[in-house]
């Protein structure tokens, strides 16, 4: 389950409520919880009983949405050897 906030969240508790309510629902036992924030700031340190917590940025998400790496291979080798 990925939540997003602006600011770093203070207690998840109902949040893991809520993520073990639906994973129950759908026969799931295993729980990866992904807490995002927009702005950086501390992360959760606290336990989220029945989930991974996974801890993450908006700028890390996007990072890591489009590998370009093989597109800017591309480019240098047609721009630089033609």
């Amino acid at each position: 389950m990925l939540a997003c906030y602006q600011e770093a969240p203070h207690g998840l508790s109902e949040l893991g409520e809520y993520a073990r309510r639906v994973a129950r629902k759908q026969g799931r036992t295993e729980i990866d919880l992904i807490v995002a924030v927009k702005n950086d700031g501390p992360r959760q340190e606290e336990p989220v009983t029945g989930c991974r917590l996974i801890d993450t940025s908006e700028a890390k998400l996007l990072a890591d949405l489009v590998d370009f790496s093989n597109y800017t291979l591309i480019i240098n080798n047609i721009y630089f050897f033609g």
